[in-house]
C-alpha cells in the first residue's frame, strides 16, 4: 500500500492553503485503487490454454496490468473461466511468455 502523505509543517496563510490543497491530491492518489497492489514477477505463461497466476493482496483484486513481457504476446482476461478472485486471477496469451504483473 502506498503511504499516506503527513503535513509536517504548520504555516501561515495563503500556504496553509496551498499545503491543504497538496494533501488533498495526495491523498487522492494515495486512496486509489490501483495504487494498493503487488508487482508479481517473471509469470510463466502458456499460450492456448487458461493460466492461473496467484496474488497476495488479501482481497479481491481489481485489476492487473502486465508492465514487462519477454516476446511479441497479447495477454488477456480469462477469469471470466471461474477462480477464486480473492487469491488468483486466470488469463490466456497469444504465444508463450513470461510476464511481470502489476496487480491491485
Amino acid at each position: 500500500m502506498a503511504r499516506k502523505f503527513t503535513s509536517r509543517f504548520h504555516l501561515p496563510g495563503s500556504v496553509l492553503g496551498l499545503q491543504n490543497d497538496i494533501q488533498r491530491f495526495a491523498d487522492s492518489v494515495t486512496d486509489s485503487d490501483i495504487t494498493d497492489g503487488v508487482l508479481i514477477k517473471d509469470v510463466k505463461l502458456k499460450s492456448g490454454q487458461d493460466n492461473t497466476v496467484g496474488h497476495s493482496l488479501g482481497r479481491p483484486m481489481v485489476g492487473y496490468i502486465p508492465v514487462r513481457l519477454n516476446a511479441d504476446a497479447t495477454v488477456f482476461d480469462a477469469s471470466g473461466a471461474g477462480g477464486n478472485l480473492s487469491r488468483e486471477f486466470k488469463v490466456r496469451c497469444s504465444a508463450d511468455v513470461t510476464v511481470t504483473f502489476w496487480v491491485f
